[in-house]
């Protein structure tokens, strides 16, 4: 709760919840964000990169490319889902009614 103009208290943001319920950046969800920028980092040194290959009638380094962004988008929202996951087990825990008011 943080004071409003008025004085009288205010709910915090669900952003606020984030700060109180434990790391967010834990060793699994950095792990799974670095798949794809390992993908991307080692593109050089497979061996499709450095031959003339067409997968799907384009060069092969530009469809791996391709499904390394939608890799990262995917990866990105599983992330993104564990730390929602996380802040409305938090506020179920703790008695934040929905819209962030204490219950």
């Amino acid at each position: 709760m943080v004071p409003s103009d008025s004085g009288a208290q205010t709910p915090d943001t669900s952003t606020s919840a984030i700060r109180v319920t434990g790391r967010i950046a834990t060793p699994a969800r950095v792990a799974v964000a670095c798949i794809p920028v390992l993908l991307i980092l080692i593109t050089p040194f497979l061996p499709f990169s450095t031959s003339p290959t067409l997968w799907l009638g384009m060069p092969a380094v530009i469809v791996w490319m391709a499904f390394t962004v939608v890799l990262t988008v995917v990866l990105l929202n599983v992330v993104d889902r564990g730390i929602s996951r996380q802040v409305a087990q938090y506020e179920t825990a703790n008695g934040v009614a929905e819209g962030g008011e204490h219950a």
